[in-house]
Parts: C-alpha cells; sequence; structure tokens
C-alpha cells in the first residue's frame, strides 16, 4: 500500500511540475512585439477556461491511474468469475451480506441504501440471507475524490470528481489441499468494477455498478445451483 501511495504522490508531482513550466513559460516568456505579463495576466492564465480544463484532464489521469494501481494490486490476491470459482459457490444455502465504505462520511453514499438494494435482488433470485452466516457475500466501496491544483494552494473546493473502486467477494472458510486441518476465511468468487464519475453522479453510478456487480453473482450462483 505505502507503494500505491508513493506512485500517487509521484503522479501528482509530474503533472504539478508539467503545469508550473507552461504557467512560468505563458508568463515570463514575451513573445516578439508583445508586452511581459504582468501579475494580472498571470491571474488571468489561471482562470483562464482553457487552463482549468488541462487541470482537469490531468487531474482525472492521475486519479484514473492511480486507481488502476490500487485495482492491479487488489487483482493479485482475489479470486475471479471464471468456472473454477464459479464452483465453489455449489451447495451454498444461505449467506450474510457485509457493505463496507471507505470513508462514507465525505463520499455521499449510504451503507444502508447498497444493502437494502443486494438484499432484494438476493431474495428475489431465491437466495436465502442469514445474518448470522459464515458465508458472506462482500461489497467494498472505495472512493478518491479529485483535488486540484489550485483549489490546493487557493484553499477552495476540490474538483466535483470522483474515482470509485467496488468489489464484490464471495467469503468462505477454506483448507489447504496439503494440510486439510489449515484452515482460513477468504474469497473464493469475486467480481469488480470501477468508474470516473462527477460528484452530482457518484450515488446514481455506484448503485446501477453494484446492481451490475450482484447480477454477476446471481448468474454465477445460478450457474452451479440451478434449483
Amino acid at each position: 500500500m505505502r507503494q500505491v501511495v508513493v506512485a500517487h504522490h509521484k503522479l501528482y508531482a509530474v503533472a504539478e511540475y508539467d503545469r508550473r513550466k507552461r504557467l512560468s513559460h505563458l508568463a515570463v516568456q514575451p513573445q516578439p512585439g508583445t508586452q511581459t505579463t504582468s501579475p494580472q495576466g498571470c491571474a488571468r492564465i489561471a482562470s483562464d477556461p482553457q487552463v482549468i480544463r488541462r487541470d482537469y484532464d490531468e487531474v482525472r489521469g492521475i486519479v484514473t491511474k492511480s486507481l488502476l494501481i490500487l485495482f492491479s494490486f487488489a487483482v493479485l490476491a482475489s479470486a475471479s468469475d471464471d468456472k473454477t470459482d464459479r464452483a465453489t459457490l455449489k451447495g451454498i444455502k444461505s449467506m450474510c451480506l457485509v457493505v463496507e465504505i471507505a470513508d462514507q462520511a465525505h463520499s455521499k453514499l449510504n451503507k444502508e441504501e447498497l444493502q437494502t438494494e443486494i438484499e432484494g435482488k438476493l431474495k428475489q433470485a431465491g437466495i436465502a440471507i442469514d445474518k448470522n452466516g459464515t458465508t458472506c457475500l462482500y461489497l467494498n466501496v472505495r472512493v478518491l475524490q479529485a483535488i486540484g491544483r489550485q483549489a490546493i494552494r487557493r484553499k477552495e473546493k476540490p474538483i466535483p470528481l470522483y474515482a470509485i473502486d467496488l468489489r464484490l467477494e464471495f467469503l468462505q472458510t477454506v483448507a489447504l489441499t496439503r494440510d486439510l486441518s489449515a484452515k482460513t476465511y477468504a474469497p473464493t468468487w469475486s467480481t469488480a468494477n470501477m468508474a470516473t464519475v462527477a460528484s452530482d453522479d457518484l450515488v446514481k453510478t455506484t448503485l446501477e455498478i453494484t446492481t451490475s456487480l450482484v447480477d454477476q453473482f446471481i448468474a454465477g450462483y445460478k450457474s452451479v445451483n440451478p434449483n
């Protein structure tokens, strides 16, 4: 995780350096026959729609790259939705449901709303929910908000852009084939999705992705539990 954080800061630093270099060139290097840009001109450049748009695109790129790094680390140590992992769902009669949202207070997302949506779809598919069960369907939602350089310097509001990473896993007790007495609790099936969305679309998009992931789980479950 420390490597991910370092990578994120490096990406941020490179983008900040490039942007300052562009602004420095615009403010200090006059074209022949023109006057040197004044401090007021610098302010106009900083608020120019094209410059702001470049900032927005840079932040979007940084957020997406950082999320890809996080996602790649998660994929290395998890299950999937292939035929082998679907087979681990065979014979499951009921399951508990756990929803976790990182930094829920600042992301506008509602854990209870997502949980209710998932429970409804599972019940509709004929899958029983047992709050005390030892096999569990687990949804993890991570949200990363973009923060523009102008906002940092001026202590203004962050850019209204979010990167969201949703991961749905089925957890159960597993044993090592070489030593059946060695047991642990681990994901045997999983699927994931991520997106970059505007603040106004965060809740709606998160709900849509959650629904899609749950549909994928139900399809996998039904493929090995037809009745």
